[in-house]
């Protein structure tokens, strides 16, 4: 591979800066703070990403969003590819610009890609072999060890033959599936996944056991339950039954009572209806003997009285004239007043009559009757002396009793008490009968007698029903206090048979949902525990056959490895030879793949050297690591001031080295040395 082109945009210390490459050696000239590492740190962002990268290299004081870089390079087959990465976007492409049509998107993918197309199976390979920053020559050998051994691996069985590390690789991989790793506990693994399913299930299983029991007294519950309500639901039935027939029994009476009192109601309204009828007759009889003053007028009355109280009047003037014009009272006098109180006892009791109290009605009237009479016969006075006055007054009184029998003969009656008398008696018994007629009336309530006689009999009839219904009830034999407890006790039965009711669809309900939620029945997770236990010692053992055979694995790939330091040593070796002018001819790697010089006074450690010597011994180890991992891909070897601590003369064997690499393989070096210019490449001034 070999880089054509680089171009920056508001990266580092530049807005832009766009850079061509020659596929030789370049020699990136310019003061310190130029930006060469920028431009050298610009191609690892490039190819590998790095985190905050933008926060790190975005420009500073610039307002434009924009930060990225955008490398095109070329591969030995002539294939030519664009790598553009935008740190604001978090965007990397790789794009296939001749030699073909790819597009890789996405950092895994693009470095994965470019790695292949430099030849280092990983980014740390890069930086701790053809990628070296200033002051940073010493290697690392350890970080690649692995893509070292994969190198070796490939000379000693050849390029067909497979990869040890790789197959232990596998089996480590294979291993850490199937049994975890050691930091994790066992987890992640097959065998922790097992053990992890095996510790479900058995909680699982204890779950279930336990919801199973929990089941099982719900059930136990639930069939208590039901059996205790199908009993009080029995036991209900028969109460409320027996209540119902005692209730039945209790209405029975109850219609029969009121019955009772309609029958009785009834038949004394009929009763008094005909003893009614019976008085109405008689009466009736009565007052047609009183036929006589049915036809009596109320004027005719007012005449009479009025004609006695002027005859008492006249009487009181005969009796005052007998005596010489004296007023006294004569012997005659109080038969009048007598009178006058049988007249007023006669009008009383007519008008209590007429107000339908027709018994002191007619007591009063028969008194008043009685003393009309007393009051007549004691009316008339003893001969008195004759004199003109007299004579007149007599006159009067015999015209005013001549005028009571005119009245009395035109109504026939005979004398004044048996027309007061008769008059108030028929009165007397006409209010009566009306009173008679409007009371049936009322109890008839516009019917008739017959049809309350019929409904009597209805009546009756209804009570022989209810007779017989009483006499086929089932409580007939209980007494009261048994039948208050039968009640009492079936209003305490109601409401336990609903807390029965309620308590039953509740378990219902728990029972099915725990059903629901309770998950699969234990004997399906011992089932699945037993298959989990046979996986898990199957896996187990597969587990430890693979451990084993990654050990085996191990053994070979430890006696590959201790090919690897020859390898670099030998290579490292002609490096260094030419890098000291022969000082130091030699390079020896430990199996710690730790560096170290040979020389006329012996092997001497990397750290026991001058920095100078030092960084040519890392230098020299670099580019054999460099050679042995890439084969034959050879990636551009980038350099910033790698010659810093050379003198003149091994400056002069670097460049000789360096010029010779650039034959082979594109050289970009970066230094603030200004006599680099004169090396043969291509020279690119920053200011």
């Amino acid at each position: 591979m070999k880089l054509t082109a680089l171009e920056l945009i508001n990266f580092g210390k530049f807005d832009e800066l766009k850079v061509d490459f020659d596929g030789g050696l370049n020699l990136v000239i310019g003061p310190n703070e130029a930006g060469k590492s920028t431009i050298q740190a610009a191609v690892r962002v490039a190819f590998f990403g790095e985190r905050q990268g933008l926060a790190r290299w975005k420009r500073w004081g610039t307002q434009s969003p924009a930060c990225s870089i955008k490398v095109e390079y070329e591969l030995a087959d002539g294939a030519r590819w664009e790598l553009e990465r935008d740190l604001e976007k978090n965007d990397v492409r790789l794009v296939q610009k001749s030699g073909g049509e790819a597009k890789v998107d996405g950092p895994t993918q693009v470095a994965k890609v470019v790695c292949g197309h430099l030849g280092l199976d990983t980014p740390e390979a890069f930086t701790n072999t053809v990628f070296v920053r200033v002051g940073e020559l010493a290697t690392k050998l350890k970080e690649i060890e692995g893509s070292l051994r994969a190198r070796v691996e490939s000379l000693l069985v050849g390029a067909d033959g497979g990869s040890i590390t790789g197959a232990r690789k596998a089996l480590d991989s294979r291993y850490k599936r199937l049994a975890g790793t050691v930091s994790q506990k066992g987890a992640g693994g097959q065998v922790g996944e097992l053990l992890a399913e095996e510790a479900g299930l058995r909680s699982g299983l204890a779950a279930a056991e336990q919801a199973e029991n929990d089941r099982k007294q719900l059930v136990v519950e639930l069939e208590t339950t039901e059996a205790r309500l199908v009993e009080q639901e029995a036991r209900l039935k028969v109460l409320s039954e027996l209540v119902a027939a005692i209730q039945s029994k209790q209405s029975i009476e109850q219609k029969q009572e009121k019955l009772s009192e309609d029958r009785q109601k009834i038949r004394l309204k009929v009763d008094r209806i005909k003893a009614d009828r019976e008085k109405r007759r008689a009466i009736e009889a009565e007052m047609a003997g009183l036929a006589d003053y049915k036809n009596i007028a109320a004027a005719d009355t007012a005449v009479v009285q009025g004609k006695l109280k002027d005859m008492r009047a006249k009487e009181m003037e005969l009796a005052a004239a007998a005596d010489g014009g004296q007023a006294r009272i004569s012997p005659a006098q109080p038969p009048y007043m007598v009178f006058a109180a049988a007249v007023a006892a006669l009008v009383a009791g007519a008008g209590l009559a007429a107000a339908g109290r027709l018994a002191l009605g007619a007591l009063l009237a028969t008194v008043g009757a009685a003393g009309l009479v007393a009051g007549y016969i004691l009316s008339r006075p003893p001969a008195p002396a004759v004199d003109s006055r007299a004579i007149y007054i007599k006159d009067e009184m015999n015209r005013l009793d001549q005028e009571i029998k005119e009245v009395l003969a035109k109504v026939g009656a005979a004398d004044v008490g048996g027309f007061v008398a008769k008059h108030a008696k028929y009165d007397s018994l006409a209010h009566e009968l009306a009173n008679i007629t409007h009371a049936e009336s009322i109890m008839l309530e516009g019917g008739s007698l017959e049809e309350l006689e019929k409904e009597l009999g209805i009546l009756v009839d209804k009570t022989d029903v209810l007779d017989r219904q009483l006499e086929a009830s089932t409580s007939a034999d209980l007494s009261p206090e048994e039948i208050f407890s039968r009640e009492r006790e079936l209003s305490y039965l109601g409401p336990e048979v609903a807390n029965l009711r309620r308590a039953r669809d509740t378990l219902a309900g728990r029972l099915q949902s725990h059903q629901q939620l309770s998950g699969p029945p234990p004997q399906d997770l011992k089932a699945k525990l037993l298959y989990v236990g046979e996986q898990l010692a199957k896996t187990r053992q597969y587990a430890a056959a693979v451990e084993l055979a990654a050990k085996e694995i191990e053994s070979i790939a430890a006696e590959i490895s201790s090919e690897v330091a020859p390898e670099i040593a030998a290579k490292a070796s002609i490096y260094l030879d030419k890098l000291t002018a022969g000082r130091y001819a030699q390079v020896n790697i430990d199996a710690d793949l730790t560096p170290a010089a040979v020389g006329e006074s012996g092997e001497v450690a990397a750290v026991a050297l001058s920095t100078g010597t030092a960084d040519q011994l890392h230098f020299a180890v670099r580019l054999a690591a460099a050679d042995l991992i890439s084969g034959e891909s050879r990636p551009p070897v980038i350099l910033d001031d790698p010659f810093v601590y050379f003198d003149s003369d091994r400056t002069s064997a670097a460049r000789d080295i360096t010029a010779t690499l650039a034959k082979e393989r594109q050289v970009i070096l970066f230094s603030h040395d200004e006599s680099f210019k004169d090396w043969p490449g291509k020279t690119i001034k920053l200011a």
